[in-house]
């Protein structure tokens, strides 16, 4: 049976360029989302016809209120996002594909070398990873 927080996780991760604000310029930023989607696509393709309607359901349900909480979909530092990302694969018991981790360092690399990674935005990428965990723990003590 495939756990729905893993493939709510893929989903986050995948949705990383629609959280950016800033228009993607072609470029090396542009090609990394491109890969990073690509890379997500790979594993939410071998295992999104064994979900049923319910987990669907609940997928979005999860994100929904995750939104909410972590006031997620606001504008948010692309650095914030991918520490958090990164920080979901750290603590995640199921095996992320190397191309995601690759990629989402890639993009860290990216921001860092433009000068634009902030200590801050990857401190707050953790702590929305804190409310992330959080969820599920709630849900295993219902």
């Amino acid at each position: 049976m495939i756990e729905v927080k893993y493939v709510t996780e893929l989903g986050l991760i995948r949705s990383i360029p629609d959280l950016i604000t800033d228009e993607l310029k072609p470029g090396r930023l542009k090609n990394l989302m491109y890969k990073l989607q690509a890379a997500v696509d790979l594993d939410l393709g071998k295992i999104a016809n064994a979900l049923t309607r319910s987990e669907w359901d609940r997928i979005e349900s999860i994100l929904n209120e995750f939104k909410m909480v972590a006031r997620f979909g606001k504008q948010k530092h692309v650095g914030t996002i991918v520490s958090f990302c990164l920080s979901i694969i750290e603590k995640s018991n199921h095996k992320f594909n190397d191309k995601i981790i690759e990629t989402l360092n890639h993009i860290c690399d990216y921001y860092e070398r433009v000068g634009d990674l902030h200590v801050a935005s990857m401190w707050s990428g953790d702590l929305a990873c804190e409310k992330w965990e959080s969820l599920f723990n709630k849900e295993k003590e219902q």
